[in-house]
């Protein structure tokens, strides 16, 4: 499986890796999906 890497914009060092989970959480916010 891939894996996603986001990287935190104040500190470009700290990337963070979301579960499918979280991310498919913070995906429907984004898309003010209920």
């Amino acid at each position: 499986p891939t894996t996603l890497h986001l990287r935190e914009s104040d500190t470009p060092a700290t990337t963070l890796s979301p579960t499918p989970t979280a991310l498919s959480a913070l995906l429907a916010v984004v898309r003010n999906v209920p």
